[in-house]
């Protein structure tokens, strides 16, 4: 590199980070040296209809987070006085954790990132328009300068103020095409953090099971309640920032182990090989975590998969092995919220303000999975906590369909979230108390797990299982090492009528735009298996295995059983043991909206009184899927009181 730069008659000089043009921070050193850190460049708005789980939304629950506490870790702590962070009052909602650091390792120069992410989770709405999706909870603030540390010490049940069920990270490894750098012969050259020793095509940490990564699934395979969620990344197809010339700053060797050249071209590939796939690093490929994709606007929310479009720069997958990754998706363009403008390089006047990115996708999911905590705690009135891989099958099979074709896709992992259907799936299963449709349960090795359901008909089975997998082995740095990284491989199958069995969605890491088959997955440690036209009170048997051989281990390699988490629809349940509650919701004078939870495969009348005594069918025979039910109804205005019901038909 040096007799290049001696040939092309340049100069070569000590490269000085602060020469730089970019938001960047050291974020550690693993087993490739130092490394460094960005902030994925913010922000989503709220499409994922967690507005109906408010007290004005469709299913009129009135969850605000108010009571609750959930976490944040970024590249610097947000600013706590934003008038968005308080109660209204004097209290402050934000609480700085581990307290300041130097500028070096917590740069304030990124807190307007920080804070743009705090209020897209829990800004209270002294502007209405930028409120948070637990605008009443409080967040626990952290950096990422001793990140693992913190996580892992906010559960040593030392100090319980510390516990959180889930957290944020709008942050990730910087890879690829990165940023600028300005010669002291004044031509700016564009900078690529590869290593070129490997590949001077596409940089290696795409997709790569990096230290972080195994690191993230060490903790979360030992802390079953918790569950972070990461930013995919804004990589996708990022190139050079300079057009002309061939010279361009990169490395022979590691990031941060080895000092920066000039290497004379051609210039690597834009980020994501092929088309774009391939181009999220380190903590998103982690295999425990809810790693959330960006989206454009949907206007009025969800109506058809064609209706949604990702955003350009939202990061893609596969992982090297073949993994789905993103998991899920959140609008990431356009959000406006909180903002810090003494130190934001595009506002500088207002404390509010839009960014585009996954930073504001994945909040946007953070804040939203917080809700669904604190609706479940009301429902079953207890402190322990559901598995992460309960939550996060929670997202996973409730959420919206996207994509040119069915299932799962490497851009936009299994769809949109669906805030509203997630908290109407966990009153369901609630109600459906003998015959659940969420459980966790374990996995034994040689004991295959069945359970014979009935379908409704008219709407799939759908059956998703989630685990939490023991931490995958690292590696050596290599391009697209497709050694498999899942730990402990389980199977599910549905069978159904004339022994047809149908098997989980697969993708092709090879041909990552296809769409998505069925087959055996021996890659992730989420498997989801569709039944699109099951016949109506036909029996269909689920099963979950370990893989033919496999042998169940723990984090430590000895034997051991493995607990997973599994949610069905489509299947008829038995009724509830007790009354569902119907709310009734004044509209106008004598018009009412009635809004209730049926179970799911329950048929039932709908009837009206005026005493109590003699009753009047409105409606008869009527089944509902998850969605919510929503009936308007009209009081004649000369009538002292009227009454509505629903009953179960045998």
């Amino acid at each position: 590199a040096q007799q290049m730069l001696q040939d092309s008659g340049i100069q070569p000089e000590a490269l000085d980070y602060t020469q730089f043009d970019g938001s960047i921070t050291l974020g550690g050193s693993d087993g490739d040296g130092a490394f460094f850190i960005e902030s994925h460049n913010s922000v989503a708005a709220d499409t994922i209809s967690t507005d109906e789980v408010r007290a004005t939304g469709a299913l009129r629950l009135g969850l605000t987070g108010a009571g609750t506490t959930f976490g944040m870790w970024e590249v610097s702590d947000p600013l706590l006085t934003h008038p968005e962070f308080t109660n209204g009052a004097a209290t402050v909602r934000v609480i700085d954790r581990d307290g300041p650091n130097s500028a070096g390792t917590n740069p304030i120069s990124d807190r307007w990132h920080a804070t743009h992410v705090a209020g897209t989770m829990v800004a209270r709405g002294a502007n209405a328009l930028a409120t948070g999706m637990s605008p009443q909870a409080t967040l626990n603030a952290y950096d990422v300068l001793n990140q693992f540390t913190d996580i892992t010490g906010a559960f040593s049940n030392v100090d319980t103020t510390d516990d959180i069920p889930v957290s944020n990270h709008s942050y990730g490894r910087v890879a690829g095409w990165w940023t600028t750098y300005l010669h002291t012969n004044g031509v700016t050259y564009p900078v690529w953090s590869g290593n070129a020793a490997i590949s001077t095509v596409e940089d290696y940490r795409f997709g790569f099971y990096d230290p972080n990564a195994r690191q993230l699934d060490q903790i979360t395979y030992l802390q079953e309640t918790y569950l972070p969620v990461w930013s995919a990344g804004n990589d996708r197809l990022q190139a050079n920032a300079v057009t002309a010339g061939t010279f361009y700053v990169g490395y022979v060797g590691e990031v941060g182990a080895v000092p920066p050249v000039f290497i004379n071209g051609p210039y690597p590939a834009p980020d994501g090989v092929p088309a774009g796939f391939d181009s999220m690093t380190s903590y998103g490929v982690a295999k425990n975590v809810l790693t959330v994709a960006a989206a454009n606007d949907v206007v009025g929310g969800w109506t058809s998969a064609a209706g949604v479009t990702f955003a350009n720069f939202s990061s893609a997958g596969p992982t090297d092995d073949g993994r789905i990754k993103p998991d899920i998706t959140a609008n990431g363009v356009g959000v406006f919220s909180a903002d810090d403008p003494t130190t934001s390089p595009f506002n500088t006047t207002q404390n509010y303000f839009a960014y585009n990115g996954t930073s504001q996708a994945s909040p946007n999911v953070t804040g939203s999975i917080n809700l669904l905590l604190q609706y479940h705690h009301q429902l079953y009135q207890t402190a322990i906590l559901p598995w992460a891989s309960t939550v996060k099958a929670w997202i996973i099979h409730t959420a919206d369909e996207i994509g040119a074709a069915a299932g799962p896709d490497y851009r936009g992992g299994w769809g949109l979230m669906n805030t509203m259907r997630a908290a109407s799936f966990i009153r369901a299963n609630k109600e459906a108390l003998g015959s659940p449709l969420i459980q966790q349960a374990q996995a034994t090795t040689g004991v295959t797990n069945t359970r014979t359901v009935t379908a409704i008909g008219g709407q799939p089975i759908k059956v998703t299982v989630v685990w939490t997998d023991p931490a995958g082995v690292v590696g050596a740095a290599a391009l697209d090492n497709t050694t498999q990284r899942l730990t402990n491989d389980l199977d599910v199958r549905v069978t159904g009528p004339g022994a047809v069995v149908t098997f989980p969605y697969t993708l092709d890491p090879a041909n990552p735009a296809n769409a998505a088959t069925t087959g055996d997955n021996a890659s992730d440690n989420v498997e989801q298996v569709v039944v699109a036209a099951p016949t109506a009170g036909a029996t269909y048997t689920i099963t979950v295995a370990p893989s033919v051989g496999e042998n169940l281990v723990d984090e430590t390699g000895a034997a051991a059983t493995q607990p997973y988490s599994i949610l069905i629809s489509g299947i008829k349940v038995e009724h509830a043991t007790a009354s569902i509650p119907i709310l009734l919701t004044p509209t106008g004078a004598t018009t009412y909206d009635l809004n209730w939870a049926p179970l799911p495969g329950v048929s039932y009348d709908f009837e009206t009184s005026t005493d109590l005594s003699t009753w009047t069918t409105l409606q008869s025979n009527q089944t509902f899927s998850l969605t919510p039910a929503f009936t308007g109804v009209t009081r004649n205005p000369t009538e002292p009181k009227r009454f509505w019901r629903y009953t179960t038909n045998p």
